[in-house]
């Protein structure tokens, strides 16, 4: 059985989500009403062990795209119409450029930052899940902030032409 918990302040979410799972509940949920849920699930999170937790409403039309992705830590790029089987890397960085490179342009402006391989499948699309806790995405010149506008571009292996790239695409 789960909870829903809809707490005046974080002291009292924190001691509800502690009850619940003291009282043998499966999962604790907080909507998103006075408080904003994530950083109450946050606090919760290092004070639980048994109980799922989780958002019963998170209005997501009022947050900024970007913002929800790092809250979740869930932002997955995806890149369509590139050859079938080219490795590939997504390339990210705050500025926009059109820098020849290879046979295309690169519209992720210097500096930038590499995230990690990823492969086209046999249509041609590439996805990459961004983990914002790991390295270039949590810190230093490449961290992804909270309500930062980055541009993200997929360059994919192409011997020929000496290396080919995506459009370019920004996410805030």
């Amino acid at each position: 059985m789960d909870v829903d918990l809809v707490a005046p302040n974080n002291v009292n979410a924190l001691s509800a989500a502690n009850n619940a799972e003291a009282a043998g509940y499966r999962g604790v949920w907080m909507p998103e009403m006075k408080h904003d849920p994530f950083p109450l699930l946050a606090m919760c999170v290092q004070n639980t062990s048994t109980v799922d937790l989780g958002t019963n409403i998170a209005v997501a039309f009022a947050r900024n795209p970007m913002t929800t992705a790092v809250l979740a830590n869930d932002l997955q790029l995806y890149a369509f119409g590139c050859p079938s089987h080219k490795l590939g890397i997504f390339i990210y960085g705050t500025g926009t450029t059109q820098t020849p490179l290879g046979n295309g342009f690169r519209c992720v402006a210097s500096p930038f930052f590499r995230l990690g391989a990823t492969s086209t499948d046999d249509f041609g699309d590439a996805t990459f899940d961004v983990d914002f806790t790991h390295h270039p995405a949590n810190a230093g010149p490449g961290a992804i902030h909270t309500g930062s506008t980055q541009h993200f571009q997929l360059w994919f292996r192409d011997p020929p032409g000496g290396g080919a790239l995506t459009d370019g695409s920004a996410r805030m």
